[in-house]
C-alpha cells in the first residue's frame, strides 16, 4: 500500500485532538505517535500543534500542513487503487477499444499505460470509433461530442470529462499582446470548427481530424494561429494564448458494452478517470 506514515499519524492527531486516542486509533505507541509529529515538525522547523494538559490542537502552520497532507494521503490513496495490489484485473482475451482520433491519439495510450503498470499481461484492440456498428463491437468506446443544449440524461450517463479547448502561436508578437491580432489566419481542429462562429470560419485556411496537423501548421507559420484541444507534450515553439474559448469545451465520453460494465477492469477504468491520473 503507498502511504507516509508520518503523515497518517499527523492527521489521526489532528482529527482525534490527542496523541494517545491517535496511538489507539491506529495501533501503534503513544511515544511513536510523538516520534512522528517530532521529526515532522523538525522538517517543517515549526510547531504543528499547541500541547495542552490531555490535549493538543492545531497551529496555524500546522492548518496550513494538514491542508497539503489531506491532499498527498488522497493521491495515495489514488496511486494505491490505480497501481496497488488491489488494482491489478485480468481479462479474457484482448480488450476492444473503440477511440475516435482525439482518444486515440491523447486518452488511450496513457490509459493502456497505466493499465499495464499494474496488470501487464492485459493486451488490447483499439479500433477507430465509428457511430454505426461496423467490426467487432467494442467492449468499451471513447468519443467526444458536443454539449447538449438541452438536458440529455442518456448521453450524461456516458459523460466522464471534458476536452478544453486552447489556442495556440508560434509567434512571439501574438504571445506578447495576448490578444487575437489582424491579419491572423486560423488553423482548426474539425470537431471545433462547426462551433465556431461565421467571422471565425472566414478565416480559417485549415481544418483538419488530425491534431497534429493542426499544432503543426501553427507550429510552421507565424501568421496562424491554432484552435485545438489543450493537450500535454505541446510543441515547445507554440504557446497557449489567453483567448477564453469556452464555448468550444466539448464532451468525452465513456461507453461501456453491457457485459464489460460489470467488470473488476471496467471498474478499473473508472476509478483511473476519476482520479484525474488518466
Amino acid at each position: 500500500m503507498f502511504e507516509d506514515t508520518r503523515l497518517k499519524v499527523f492527521m489521526a492527531v489532528a482529527r482525534t485532538g490527542s496523541f494517545t486516542a491517535a496511538a489507539r486509533e491506529i495501533g501503534i505507541s503513544q511515544p511513536a505517535v510523538s516520534q512522528n509529529v517530532a521529526e515532522l515538525e523538525k522538517e517543517v522547523g515549526e510547531p504543528l500543534f499547541e500541547r495542552q494538559r490531555g490535549s493538543v490542537r492545531l497551529t496555524d502552520t500546522g492548518m496550513a500542513f494538514m491542508d497539503y497532507a489531506s491532499r498527498i494521503i488522497h493521491w495515495y490513496g489514488a496511486m494505491d487503487s490505480a497501481f496497488g495490489p488491489s488494482a491489478r484485473v485480468s481479462h479474457p482475451g484482448p480488450l476492444i477499444v473503440s477511440a475516435d482520433s482525439y482518444c486515440s491519439d491523447y486518452l488511450v495510450p496513457k490509459l493502456v499505460t497505466a493499465l499495464r503498470l499494474s496488470s501487464p499481461n492485459l493486451k488490447f484492440i483499439i479500433n477507430p470509433y465509428e457511430k454505426e456498428d461496423g467490426g467487432k463491437d467494442p467492449e468499451i468506446s471513447f468519443f467526444v461530442a458536443e454539449k447538449p443544449s438541452e438536458a440529455d440524461l442518456l448521453n450524461t450517463a456516458t459523460l466522464c470529462g471534458t476536452v478544453q479547448a486552447c489556442a495556440v502561436s508560434s509567434s512571439p508578437s501574438v504571445q506578447a499582446q495576448g490578444y487575437f491580432p489582424e491579419g491572423m489566419l486560423l488553423a482548426v481542429w474539425e470537431p471545433y470548427f462547426k462551433l465556431v462562429p461565421d467571422d471565425i470560419k472566414a478565416l480559417t485556411v485549415l481544418v483538419s481530424e488530425s491534431v497534429p496537423a493542426v499544432e503543426s501548421a501553427a507550429a510552421s507559420s507565424e501568421g496562424i494561429i491554432g484552435i485545438l484541444p489543450l493537450h500535454e507534450g505541446l510543441n515547445p515553439s507554440l504557446k497557449v494564448l489567453p483567448f477564453p474559448l469556452p464555448d468550444l469545451q466539448l464532451d468525452l465520453h465513456m461507453e461501456p458494452s453491457a457485459d464489460f460494465s460489470t467488470t473488476d477492469l471496467f471498474l478499473k477504468i473508472s476509478s483511473l478517470l476519476q482520479s484525474g491520473i488518466i
